[in-house]
């Protein structure tokens, strides 16, 4: 136990230096464009590390990693002696890609240790007994997996039943008591795990630093510790007898965390499947929004439906929607998979964020230097913007081989992560030229925009035509740079080829598409 525990101390030491050390990084690269852009000197920061490192010395990784051997012979003493108990954890808000706060705990190192070890004893032994349609927090299923069900599922019945519920905060409601039971009755835990399970979701915590300083601290009642690893096995255990009975029931369903989707090919199947649903809100203290429930629908594009339909539906970003086309005559159904309307908007607003950053911000504020226009016409913001949207479009594959590689079949590709590297099961290119149409008409926008702002300082000041940039005919600097404005579509085009030589296990995981 010793030496895992030391293991997961200096691993999760590793992760939060590795985040410093980038966040400095490019605290120190944004000095450096304030500096160029604007001719000014940048206040330097001062303070480097994070405030709450403060707190207590263990919440610093570069002092945990030096006591890491006396620390991992100390706390597996106390867990066999089941005399361990976790130290407050702090916790902080954090904005949801919807809006609102999430409310994240943040552990100190040893209880980190701690819960990832535990996380991996419990799922290691008990994995086999998670339902095959819980696709989060497990090696063995992905979120891709969850669509590709979906997709072939739907793609072989007509006409079905959907089931949608909304869980209002479902993991900061649930019962602590269930949340045991389960965890006794389900799975192989032993006595002193579950223990130590209950230490965590009652462990004290305060919100804010100044609370944390004045040793203001409150005890969970009910919901569990998000931030810590063992949340992400709680996450699936809690669902279990959920998934059990929709199991029973003959459902397909697809279930990644708190987020569910049901289809049922008849409505009796469908109403009991809703019926075991609003069954576990009461067995688990979990709160079902019914307001923001659509609950049963048909899944058709049928004209005239018996009830009220929907021809598509979206889950974990995608959009899986029923097409129909003609065909000699006579009318195709099937179904589609497409970029969810909410994944589109949380793309363009990143995509308004980098054209903002590099365009608009400094000039906005009355700090530009003229320098950043050559003589030539050449924007140098404009080519570090370009760089930008290159890389969250492409990842770190370049213009010209990206060209290479669509044009010869021979050509090797390479395995990169960006945006598109989310969606390699879209077979409905339409919304990637939709959004190359509409980057086209943002980035001549706020050049236009920016062209007024910046006349006080360059008069001569010109936009791109529609053209130049497609082309990157605008940049005509010695300085080799990749002055074409990046396509969704080829990009898509990209994925779709390396989607024929890689197993879903290699594209990106959920987050990296918000």
């Amino acid at each position: 136990m010793k030496s895992e525990l030391r293991g997961y101390l200096l691993q999760e030491c590793k992760k939060l230096i590795s985040r410093h050390h980038i966040k400095v990084e490019q605290g120190r690269r944004d000095r450096a464009r304030f500096r160029k852009r604007t001719g000014l000197q940048p206040q330097e920061p001062e303070h480097s590390e994070p405030k709450y490192w403060s707190l207590s010395p263990h919440f610093n990784p570069f002092k945990v990693r030096k006591r890491a051997e006396v620390l991992s012979h100390t706390i597996a003493a106390k867990v066999r002696a089941e005399k361990y108990e976790p130290q407050p954890a702090l916790v902080v808000a954090i904005p949801k890609p919807h809006g609102g706060p999430r409310y994240i705990s943040i552990f100190p190192i040893p209880d980190a240790a701690v819960s990832a070890y535990l996380f991996r004893r419990l799922l290691k032994r008990n994995q086999h007994l998670l339902s095959s349609y819980a696709y989060a927090y497990r090696p063995d299923r992905l979120p891709h997996h969850a669509i590709d069900n979906l997709y072939k599922y739907a793609a072989n019945h007509p006409r079905l039943y959907l089931l949608e519920y909304d869980f209002a905060s479902y993991f900061d409601c649930l019962n602590h008591q269930y949340i045991l039971g389960v965890l006794t009755k389900y799975f192989r835990i032993s006595p002193r795990e579950r223990k130590l399970v209950g230490q965590f979701l009652k462990m004290r915590r305060a919100v804010g630093t100044a609370n944390y300083n004045k040793g203001v601290f409150d005890v969970g009642t009910a919901g569990t510790p998000q931030g810590a690893s063992i949340s992400l096995f709680i996450a699936n255990a809690t669902c279990f007898e959920l998934d059990q009975q929709l199991e029973r029931e003959g459902a397909i369903f697809a279930r990644y965390a708190d987020d569910l989707v049901v289809l049922c090919d008849d409505y009796a199947k469908a109403h009991r499947c809703a019926n075991r649903i609003l069954e576990h809100e009461k067995q688990s203290n979990a709160s079902v929004n019914l307001v923001k429930s659509p609950g049963i629908s048909l899944f058709t594009i049928e004209r005239l439906p018996e009830m009220k339909f929907k021809s598509s539906f979206e889950f974990l970003g995608y959009k899986i929607m029923r097409t129909a086309a003609k065909r000699d005559g006579h009318q195709i159904l099937g179904v589609g998979l497409s970029v969810g309307d909410k994944a589109v908007a949380r793309i363009k607003k990143k995509l308004s964020s980098i054209l903002f950053r590099h365009l608009l911000l400094y000039p906005k504020a009355g700090k530009f230097s003229a320098n950043r226009i050559t003589q030539a016409g050449v924007d140098w913001d404009m080519v570090t913007c370009i760089n930008e949207l290159r890389h969250y479009i492409y990842g770190n594959v370049s213009e010209q081989h990206l060209k290479t590689c669509l044009n010869d079949k021979s050509a090797k590709l390479r395995f990169t992560k960006s945006v598109l590297a989310y969606f390699p099961l879209v077979d409905d290119p339409s919304v990637f030229r939709s959004l190359d149409g509409w980057l086209l008409q943002a980035i001549q926008a706020t050049q236009r925009q920016r062209a007024k702002i910046i006349a006080q300082w360059c008069p001569s000041y010109r936009t791109y035509s529609q053209n130049e940039l497609l082309t990157g005919s605008w940049y005509v600097e010695t300085l080799p740079n990749e002055a074409i404005l990046p396509s969704f579509f080829k990009s898509w085009l990209y994925v779709r080829k390396l989607l024929h030589l890689y197993d879903l296990a290699r594209f990106p995981a959920l987050e990296y598409a918000y």
